[in-house]
């Protein structure tokens, strides 16, 4: 039985055992230049909120990430500090530890982002660089609503696979079929694309469904806000993700605390797309 943790929940177990292939994917990018400059960094600052796990680098970075509810994060990492290629490497042991893990790596991608912003393409349409999904069928993991409308402009035929029930009735309200997010395991290979918000990473749920399907898919949202290469070895051919300004780090990280989900950080950060390109 585990121990009970900071919420009063079973408390995560420390990692042991082999690498997972989204720790292996995050630490592989991490572990080359440009951004392995940022890989050794210390974390400063960390927590949960009903909605996100944040983290803040030596360098007054911020990274995000979906926050998986069901369990908080564990007492033991306030034992020493971490480097934020030590916590990537912690990815897919425990949803909990998946979250800060993906925060890790897109606090990395924040540092390599405010020293070259070129890197990444500010404001470029995630749907765009997708390709042509018109008349073709689409997996949308994740219900997002704006994303959903921009899918159904463009003529594809979009179905969501979503968790929660209270989301897919929502996604069914506005006309979209709505199936339970494990259905996809069953069924990826019959979609043309897959879109899928970077929450879903937090298991490996996605990426057993993805795989050897070559399905072209992309991701969307502040979750997956890490570098393009480590999309690509998880075979996503798309990423957009979300950069936090510095001037703005110190209001989402409240907001954060408060419990507030996207809808009210939306403002405060600047999306960006990029081709997942394997290199």
């Amino acid at each position: 039985m585990g121990r009970r943790g900071l919420g009063g929940g079973c408390e995560a177990p420390r990692p042991r055992g082999a690498s997972t292939p989204l720790a292996e994917a995050l630490t592989w990018a991490m572990g080359r230049p440009p951004l392995s400059r940022y890989a050794g960094m210390h974390v400063v600052d960390f927590g949960m909120g009903r909605r996100f796990v944040y983290l803040v680098s030596e360098d007054g970075c911020l990274g995000l990430a979906y926050a998986w509810g069901a369990e908080p994060l564990p007492s033991w990492l306030l034992e020493r500090e971490y480097t934020l290629v030590e916590l990537a490497s912690m990815a897919w042991s425990h949803p909990a530890l998946t979250s800060l893990a993906l925060a890790a790596a897109n606090a990395a991608m924040c540092s390599l982002i405010e020293a070259d912003p070129g890197v990444v393409s500010f404001g470029a349409d995630v749907l765009e660089l997708l390709g042509d999904v018109g008349a073709r069928r689409v997996a949308l993991v994740g219900y997002v609503p704006g994303v959903a409308r921009g899918l159904r402009e463009r003529g594809a035929s979009v179905t969501v696979y979503e968790d929660n029930p209270m989301h897919r009735r929502e996604a069914e309200d506005a006309g979209y079929p709505a199936r339970p997010g494990p259905q996809l395991l069953l069924e990826a290979g019959s979609y043309d694309y897959v879109v899928a918000t970077g929450s879903s990473l937090v298991t490996p749920t996605l990426y057993k469904a993805l795989a050897g399907t070559g399905v072209r898919a992309a991701l969307v949202g502040p979750t997956s806000s890490f570098h393009p290469s480590s999309a690509a070895r998880l075979g996503f051919s798309v990423i957009g993700g979300s950069y936090v300004p510095r001037e703005n780090r110190g209001k989402v990280v409240a907001l954060v605390k408060l419990g507030m989900g996207f809808r009210k950080l939306r403002g405060l950060v600047r999306k960006w797309a990029a081709e997942a390109e394997r290199p």
